[in-house]
């Protein structure tokens, strides 16, 4: 049952050094694995500050983002004069997707005001439900990368691209790096809604799904998914980052800690991916990505029954 609570739900955790530090290993750890596997790690790095910082859902999810502004920006930066963004394509989706984080970022704030009770314990609606929302992305991941470790050649990405070239209902546009293709734009802004909301409501670029989403749906050519997906995570990062700095979700020493310990893990795993062929980067993801439905699994058990140290 869903009850409203009179207690207003702390938005700011009073930050440790010890936390701080810790949050600068986690990011570290993230780091090395966006160098290795080249996604963006807000989808561990925001449910692992939720877990093992027990930091407030509200500033994980703000200094999360703020934490991928700052590195899509680089990474955009890196991008500049390399012809691998389709604006056009990157233009009507994230129509979709700031609309998407406003919609997240509401429903973050309704939480807020509420508590939870399952199995005669009571919990921050915010917190239960955000950590469910991650399971269950994590899940879809996992999903994703079977689809594409089962079709590792370009052979097989041909065979399964541009799926939504086939849906007829609707307007549709030109897209001038489809080879002038047309695709229809209500489905389009419906991808952008969908991520933005993820972005808004969990704090996660979503360039892991929208990567795919890219791909195989649209048709993209890889490195032109990687580049357009980069620019669609920078537009929903930067709206929903003034957003939350608004509201102050944002640690300023936490958020330090993040980029720098997320810069340094980059730049290690990238050196180590370099090393490894797309298949072995396939397989160990998928690995990484079980070891994190573990951790957020044991903690849905634990605030549920109210076992343990992670039931708080």
């Amino acid at each position: 049952m869903i009850v409203f609570n009179t207690k207003e739900y702390s938005l700011i955790l009073a930050l440790t050094d010890t936390a701080i530090a810790v949050g600068a290993a986690i990011s570290l750890v993230v780091g090395v694995l966006t160098g290795i596997f080249g996604v963006g790690g807000g989808f561990i790095l925001t449910p692992a500050m939720i877990i093992l910082l027990a930091v407030a859902p509200s500033t994980a999810v703000g200094t999360g983002l703020a934490t991928i502004l700052f590195t899509s920006t680089l990474a955009m930066w890196k991008r500049r004069n390399t012809n691998t963004i389709s604006f056009k394509l990157a233009f009507i989706i994230s129509t979709g997707s700031i609309a998407g984080v406003f919609i997240g970022q509401w429903l973050l704030g309704q939480l807020n005001s509420f508590t939870i009770t399952i199995a005669g314990n009571e919990q921050p609606a915010v917190k239960y439900i955000l950590i469910w929302a991650f399971l269950a992305m994590s899940l879809t991941i996992t999903m994703v990368v079977l689809f594409d470790i089962r079709h590792p050649t370009r052979e097989a990405q041909r065979k399964h691209a541009g799926y939504l070239k086939r849906f007829r209902l609707g307007p549709r546009v030109i897209i001038p790096t489809l080879d002038r293709a047309t695709l229809p734009i209500i489905p389009l802004v419906m991808i952008g809604i969908g991520i933005g909301f993820m972005t808004g409501l969990m704090g996660i670029g979503g360039g892991v799904l929208l990567l795919p989403i890219l791909i195989y749906l649209v048709g993209l050519e890889p490195v032109k998914a990687a580049g357009t997906s980069l620019v669609l995570v920078w537009i929903s990062a930067a709206v929903a980052v003034g957003i939350n700095a608004d509201n102050g979700n944002i640690a300023p020493k936490l958020l330090i800690a993040l980029i720098t310990g997320g810069l340094i893990g980059a730049y290690i795993g990238t050196i180590i991916g370099l090393k490894l062929d797309s298949h072995k980067i396939r397989t160990y993801f998928f690995y990484v990505i079980i070891a994190s439905i573990v951790l957020i699994a044991y903690k849905i058990i634990a605030m549920t029954f109210g076992l343990g140290a992670l039931a708080t």
